[in-house]
């Protein structure tokens, strides 16, 4: 493969990133997601979770306009991770 070509590039890129262990990558998720788009805070996130009012994931979503699935998905930390 040639070192100048932007294949070899893409390759070592993709490399190192593999290289990342799953624990690492959870406690560094912050540095990899896109902060543009993201659609709830740091406080609604922490709301979310405590549900202090009891509601379903399906009232939670209608209350902050977002799918049901990804108020489960913020309760079980699989987005959101580092908040």
């Amino acid at each position: 493969m040639n070192p100048n070509s932007g294949d070899y590039r893409r390759f070592q890129k993709q490399a190192s990133y593999r290289r990342i262990s799953r624990h690492a990558y959870l406690i560094r998720a912050h540095e990899f997601a896109h902060k543009k788009n993201r659609k709830l805070n740091k406080a609604t996130v922490i709301a979310i979770r405590e549900n202090r009012h009891g509601l379903t994931d399906k009232q939670q979503a209608e209350k902050y306009s977002v799918h049901p699935h990804t108020i489960y998905k913020i309760r079980h930390r699989i987005t959101y991770a580092n908040i």
